[in-house]
């Protein structure tokens, strides 16, 4: 199936907008490095941003192998997630034209993962995720709770108050979250 000739340069502007937002993003961040790089957001926006980049950039053969089909689905699995968390759990939608918030939030929460959705449904997966694709897609956001929920006992420090034990009514109120999620 061949792709609009908009593709490209489409998925070109928002890769190269997506890494400046998670670059301004992290130089605006007052938690430090490692609390920065422990966002689920910035994490599902930088595989984005490489799938999108990547999308612009890469030769057709590669764009047509199952593996990259597989991380495009990924990724738009994951943006999707931050989508919908960010909407209904953390901050709301941004109102790009009158929001208080920095315009990182526009572009990270909202723009990019619009974006993902755009570009598969303008070029859709062409390998159809079975049950077991969309379990080792989910490997990854298991892997950032158990980390998120060890680092946080660890530290005191959590990503999102809806992981946090002591803001979101225990790990029992926690996990009501996270099954939301899932």
């Amino acid at each position: 199936m061949s792709e609009p000739l908009w593709m490209r340069p489409f998925r070109a502007a928002l890769g190269v907008l997506a890494v400046a937002a998670l670059i301004v993003a992290f130089t605006r961040n007052d938690d430090g490095t490692v609390n920065y790089l422990s966002k689920f957001t910035y994490q599902s926006n930088a595989i984005g941003a490489v799938v999108l980049l990547g999308g612009a950039l890469l030769p057709g053969r590669v764009l047509a192998s199952p593996g990259w089909e597989r991380l495009r689905g990924a990724a738009v699995m994951y943006l999707v997630t931050t989508f919908a968390v960010y909407g209904a759990l953390i901050g709301g939608f941004d109102n790009p034209l009158t929001t208080d918030r920095h315009w990182t939030h526009t572009v990270l929460h909202q723009l990019v993962p619009v974006a993902a959705v755009l570009d598969v449904a303008a070029r859709p997966l062409r390998l159809r995720p079975g049950w077991g694709t969309i379990a080792v897609w989910m490997l990854y956001p298991l892997a950032f709770l158990a980390y998120s929920l060890v680092r946080g006992a660890a530290t005191g420090w959590y990503p999102y108050a809806f992981l946090d034990p002591g803001a979101s009514g225990g790990y029992g109120g926690g996990a009501v979250y996270v099954l939301g999620i899932a």
